[in-house]
């Protein structure tokens, strides 16, 4: 079955310290996403600078896929987002002061899942388009 270990070493019964703090990072950057998203009403996934010359009578940044609030994916893919991206701020933080390692594995599972979620993200702004 699929296992890792978050211990930095034999001689410590607690999760890395530095694996938790990116963790936390990385929730905290997710959640202001998910929030701007909200307090923006919209969410748009925009095309970056190409070297092809194909696609580069598009203008940089150019919108290519769009999910606005009156899409019925829209709230569900807010809240989840936020939720998420919150639980992988708290979770690391209990780990580091419980000492726990069922903190730090709930975490990064949170964080699995957030990225299996962007991708979903991308996905479904693509297919509804600008």
């Amino acid at each position: 079955m699929f296992r890792f270990s978050i211990d930095t070493g034999p001689t410590t019964g607690r999760p890395d310290w530095r694996i938790l703090l990116f963790m936390f990072l990385f929730g905290l950057g997710m959640t202001a996403g998910g929030y701007q998203w909200l307090s923006s009403g919209k969410i748009e996934i925009r095309a970056g600078q190409s070297t092809k010359r194909q696609v580069a009578s598009q203008p940089p940044g150019a919108v290519e896929g769009r999910i606005e609030q009156t899409d019925w994916l829209y709230y569900p893919l807010c809240v989840s987002w936020v939720g998420l991206a919150a639980a992988i701020v708290v979770l690391p933080v209990i780990a580091f002061f419980t000492q726990q390692h069922f903190y730090a594995r709930l975490a990064t599972y949170c964080c699995v899942t957030l990225l299996l979620l962007a991708v979903v993200t991308v996905g479904a702004a693509l297919w509804a388009g600008p």
